[in-house]
Formats: structure tokens, C-alpha cells, sequence
């Protein structure tokens, strides 16, 4: 599974685009991350950290970046990116500002209307099931997703 993951995201993601991802670079095994990252064609691969990356400092030099959570302005969109899915984030209330996160293997974002609005699962798992391949989402395919989700006015400050 592991190499058709790879073989798919050198097949979504080109040579000069950006990926992004979500964490869990590796389940358990730290020693195959540089591996693993050198099988990826593109040149710029971001690191939101995950659950099980407890050794990912290690290898921060492989990637363009580690963080625990990015904040991406994409043509006037902003996304919250994290591994982790959020209930409340960043001006989640006001269009073009997104959530987008892992860890839950397609859980619990199996409905186009949860209560939390625009924010999404981006894992292979999910990928599997709105596009029938275990690949990268590209950021195109996700605001199509989420442009038809309802900003929920469920605003956390109020009583």
C-alpha cells in the first residue's frame, strides 16, 4: 500500500507543486522517512505534524517545513491546516476560510453538512471515498467540496 500511496501523490502532484501533509508521515517506523520523502518527485513538501511523527524533528531536513498547524492563503482563501479536526478555528464564520485536517481516516466527515461547516478530512481514506483513488486532494478539488457546504452560524461566543 505504501508504495502505490507514493506512485499515486507522484502522479497528482507535480515536480514544482506544493504538497502538504497532514501528518503521519511514517505509522511507526521513523528510520524510512527520508526514504520515503526521496520517492516523492515534488520538490516542496510541507509537514503538519501528526499522532505518530514523535520522531519527526529528527528529519525536519527533508521537508520544506514542520509544523503543528499552518495558516495557507491560496488566491484569497484561507485555510487552518492541522492535523487534528477542530470544532472552532479562525474566522471560521466568514466566507473563504477553511479547515482542513487528518488523523481520523474519514470518520467522522461522511456528510456534506456537518455542524462545523467548512472544514473537511483530507486523508487518502477520505480521497478513497468522494474520489475513488487513495491520493492527494489538490486544493482545487477540496474548495469545489467545500464551496457547497453551509457556513453554520453557530458561533461559539454566543450564550
Amino acid at each position: 500500500m505504501t508504495s502505490h500511496l507514493l506512485d499515486n501523490i507522484n502522479t497528482y502532484v507535480g515536480h514544482d507543486d506544493i504538497l502538504i501533509n497532514l501528518g503521519d508521515f511514517v505509522f511507526k517506523n521513523h528510520a524510512y522517512i527520508p526514504k520515503m520523502r526521496d520517492r516523492i518527485a515534488c520538490r516542496q513538501v510541507h509537514h503538519i505534524i501528526g499522532n505518530h511523527d514523535g520522531q519527526i524533528d529528527r528529519y525536519a531536513a527533508v521537508f520544506s517545513s514542520l509544523s503543528d498547524i499552518m495558516q495557507l492563503n491560496y488566491h484569497g482563501h484561507m485555510f487552518i491546516l492541522c492535523h487534528y479536526a477542530m470544532r472552532v478555528w479562525h474566522q471560521m464564520h466568514n466566507k473563504g476560510y477553511y479547515h482542513l485536517y487528518g488523523h481520523s481516516h474519514d470518520s467522522i466527515d461522511r456528510h456534506p453538512n456537518q455542524p462545523w461547516g467548512k472544514s473537511m478530512d483530507v486523508g487518502v481514506d477520505s480521497a478513497y471515498r468522494i474520489l475513488g483513488e487513495y491520493r492527494p486532494f489538490n486544493i482545487e478539488e477540496v474548495m469545489d467540496i467545500l464551496s457547497k457546504r453551509e457556513v453554520k452560524d453557530a458561533h461559539h461566543n454566543r450564550p
